[in-house]
């Protein structure tokens, strides 16, 4: 997953510690990033699929994630807050993003920001060169739907833990048959993670491919009552 944001503002490159940063981040800053599908995640039903069933279900995690190491302290007065030690971050590569300032280094296509993976408050980080990581604020709902976004400012003493640990509570993504009718349906696309999520319904005409990724393309027929009446869908694989 990579994400575009705006185009960068020019800077000259000069002072003390530049020369260092040009040579590359440090491996917690740098490297691959995107999203994989937990193994064995994956839950998919075929059949009789009643109105309001989850047929599909997966749970996504980043490649890269991490933790905070200790309390966080950001902003001041009533714009002051906190992000306690442990809260759990994911690493993702933003190919343009606003640099603002000088003697800032060249970003690298492979430059990391690390950002908050759960609930407010959420926050994301970039680093600079030694000894210098900025936090700015973010745009966007649940966690692969956010960018870094705003001002960034100086973030002293910042430390981040790299954890190869399951994200808790997981990013699920579920579909669901929501509603059956004569000529067609609707699906329901879930993303949740713990208490928060982000639904878009998709209408289909009967026989037509529902896909939610290579992995998975069903087509659905529909089921009648005695009466004549589409009550439920059949699911089946779609070639």
């Amino acid at each position: 997953m990579k994400k575009l944001l705006g185009l960068a503002v020019a800077w000259t490159v000069a002072g003390t510690g530049v020369a260092a940063a040009q040579q590359g981040a440090p491996p917690l800053w740098s490297g691959a990033s995107g999203t994989e599908v937990v193994a064995g995640s994956a839950q998919n039903k075929l059949g009789l699929i009643q109105p309001g069933e989850v047929f599909a279900r997966q749970i996504r995690q980043p490649i890269r994630r991490g933790v905070l190491a200790k309390d966080f302290p950001f902003g001041q007065g009533k714009y002051a807050g906190v992000i306690k030690a442990g809260a759990p971050l994911y690493g993702e590569v933003f190919l343009t993003i606003p640099r603002v300032g000088e003697n800032l280094p060249p970003r690298r296509k492979d430059d990391l920001v690390w950002c908050v993976a759960g609930a407010a408050p959420v926050l994301c980080f970039r680093w600079n060169g030694p000894n210098d990581t900025e936090y700015a604020g973010v745009i966007g709902g649940l966690m692969f739907d956010r960018a870094p976004f705003g001002n960034w400012h100086a973030a002293p003493g910042l430390e981040i833990r790299e954890d190869p640990a399951p994200l808790n509570p997981p990013y699920e993504e579920l579909m669901v048959l929501k509603v059956v009718g004569e000529t067609g349906f609707v699906v329901s696309k879930v993303e949740q993670m713990g208490d928060r999520k982000h639904v878009t319904d998709e209408t289909h005409y009967w026989d037509d491919p529902v896909e939610r990724d290579a992995r998975l393309k069903l087509r659905f027929s529909p089921v009648k009552n005695a009466k004549g009446e589409v009550v439920a869908a059949r699911a089946t694989p779609a070639p």
